[in-house]
């Protein structure tokens, strides 16, 4: 009872409290957002650094084989964002369920003298989730790239008939010629909508509209605390001490602590997760995320629980771990920040390094942001166990810390 008691106290805390939390979450979100944004912007343009890889398996002594690759690898559309490397196919195995490739190209013996006679043997791409932002981008780079090839070509067809025009060429003459080349150069267009087969090896993976919404409703959530410096720094142990006098252990202290912030940053985070999605689907945006109406996203916010009540663990563990507004302040704000960067919340976790991207997946950042992400994809129960696991982990770190601190045993 006594337990209850306190649990209700710390939750009218909260509750009285949500103005100033309103406020201060909202600035350090629009301030995030401008460093993200520019972040991501000062990586994107950068000349000198390789974004994504792409593993080329191929017969290197084809005819034409080796301009094609030295072609791709320096087109001014992608040179900047994809690298082609090529390889065996066994390694090109290894290195995709390694990360260190984001999918290969399987390029069939005579593809380009195939191609050449508009007779095109289909390739094929190997990648793990296929309508993923990575995959995503990188077909929009090579769709442009191909719209811009059709545009030269009508220029081309429309150039020599001008050309002919000019120099006298009777229209009873340019007429056929001009409409055998166009035929031509459409039978070559039309015959590429089989050049290409793609596999997938894995789960889908997420949209680009799902990947980010997962990574906005999570990173508000870390956030979160911040804004609760001013009721969730305790100074001394004299209440702490006191409820232990009155037979309320360290670990009921914690878990009424945590249960009260748990229902609070969960309220607050399902109405940011409904407002979101309501933008959404009232901006005619919501194609992004695969047409999801308004009870898709009711449906979500709820489904968010298990990672909220991780993060609200995390939190509270890092406040029983300081004394005083500014160092909590700051351990709130560099936590949230350093995991939103390693796992990937700004920008896809493929630009680090293999070795970064397992460290990612292994934070309990990581296993929320995939817990979030499979929330719209499937499969999120096999998430729920690790976020649990961190919950927990996090929980008894800080009954760990406030026994210490109260100098008791848990009763």
């Amino acid at each position: 009872m006594k337990g209850f008691k306190y649990f209700a106290a710390r939750l009218k805390s909260h509750v009285k409290s949500s103005p100033a939390v309103i406020i201060v979450s909202l600035i350090t979100a629009i301030a995030i957002a401008f460093a993200a944004f520019a972040a991501a912007r000062s990586i994107i343009s950068s000349e000198d650094r390789r974004l994504f890889k792409i593993g080329v398996v191929a017969d290197m002594t084809q005819r034409y084989m080796d301009l094609a690759f030295d072609t791709m690898n320096n087109l001014d559309d992608t040179r900047f964002a994809v690298e082609f490397e090529a390889m065996e196919e066994e390694r090109a195995k290894s290195a995709l369920s390694s990360g260190e490739i984001v999918g290969y190209l399987v390029v069939p013996d005579g593809f380009i003298d195939a191609a050449a006679a508009a007779e095109f043997i289909p390739a094929t791409f190997v990648t793990e989730g296929g309508e993923g932002a990575l995959v995503q981008a990188l077909v929009s780079e090579f769709i442009g790239v191909a719209e811009r090839l059709a545009d030269e070509t009508q220029r081309s067809v429309f150039g020599a008939d001008r050309y002919m025009y000019e120099r006298g060429v009777k229209w009873a003459v340019r007429d056929p010629l001009t409409d055998g080349w166009a035929l031509t150069f459409a039978e070559y267009l039309l015959a590429r909508n089989g050049t290409l087969r793609v596999i997938l090896t894995g789960e889908r993976d997420a949209s680009t509209g799902e990947y980010y919404f997962s990574a906005f409703v999570l990173l508000f959530a870390m956030l979160f605390g911040v804004g609760c410096v001013s009721h969730m720094v305790r100074r001394d142990e004299a209440l702490p001490r006191l409820l232990f006098a009155r037979r309320v252990g360290a670990v009921r202290q914690t878990a009424a602590e945590a249960a009260s912030y748990f229902i609070f940053s969960f309220a607050f985070l399902a109405v940011v997760t409904l407002l979101a999605g309501a933008v959404v689907t009232l901006s005619g945006a919501s194609g992004f995320l695969g047409g999801r109406n308004f009870g898709d996203f009711a449906l979500y916010a709820l489904r968010l629980a298990p990672a909220s009540l991780m993060i609200s663990c995390a939190g509270l563990f890092m406040y029983e771990c300081t004394r005083s507004s500014a160092p909590a302040v700051l351990l709130q704000f560099v936590a949230a920040i350093g995991t939103a960067y390693i796992t990937g919340f700004f920008y896809p976790s493929s630009f680090f390094p293999v070795t970064v991207q397992k460290i990612a997946r292994a934070l309990p950042g990581g296993a929320a942001f995939s817990y979030a992400k499979a929330l719209f994809t499937g499969g999120a129960r096999e998430y729920i166990l690790p976020v649990a696991l961190y919950a927990a982990l996090f929980f008894f770190a800080a009954c760990a810390v406030r026994k210490i601190r109260i100098g008791g045993e848990s009763q």
